[in-house]
């Protein structure tokens, strides 16, 4: 998770479940979210995107839980950022995959279906997978209806095949 109040990362790791996975040979791939305290705090991310320092201390703060918890790579799940262009979310991407890579870990990242604010195109270059989030399609800001109809999941994953290589695709 990432603090809004240090805009530092800090971890909430179950000891017993890692040494469980561990013990078992399960790969594992946290998840890097913005969501804190059951909100997702747009402007913790804003800050960081925008600082050249911040950024860096991010991505040198995850390299070193991937490499203290021998993790294979991280997915980034930051949500409702809401910037005026997605350059800085791309860069940031491009900035975490070159890092990464030269050591050797993944990286992925959450992507909402039918959503402009992402160009999956240009995030495909800098992600091993994109994680198409195909749920909430209601929720308790929509009408009610289905969490995920058929009908929407397909739909939504024909509109991100028909952008990218399907091998760049995970459906969640």
């Amino acid at each position: 998770f990432i603090d809004p109040n240090t805009d530092q990362l800090y971890n909430t790791i179950d000891p017993k479940a890692l040494k469980i996975m561990q013990d078992a040979g399960v790969k594992i791939m946290p998840l890097l979210t913005n969501n804190y305290k059951s909100i997702f705090r747009g402007e913790t991310v804003r800050r960081i995107l925008k600082s050249p320092e911040k950024k860096q201390k991010l991505i040198d703060d995850i390299i070193a839980v991937l490499k203290k918890y021998n993790f294979i790579g991280v997915n980034i799940d930051f949500e409702e950022i809401m910037m005026q262009t997605d350059k800085p979310l791309i860069e940031f991407q491009k900035q975490l995959y070159e890092q990464l890579h030269a050591q050797k870990f993944l990286v992925s990242q959450d992507v909402i279906p039918f959503n402009d604010e992402y160009n999956f195109k240009a995030l495909s270059n800098y992600n091993d997978y994109l994680i198409l989030m195909a749920y909430d399609q209601h929720h308790s800001e929509t009408k009610p209806g289905p969490n995920s109809s058929q009908k929407w999941i397909e739909a939504a994953v024909f509109d991100m095949a028909s952008k990218l290589p399907a091998n760049k695709i995970i459906l969640a």
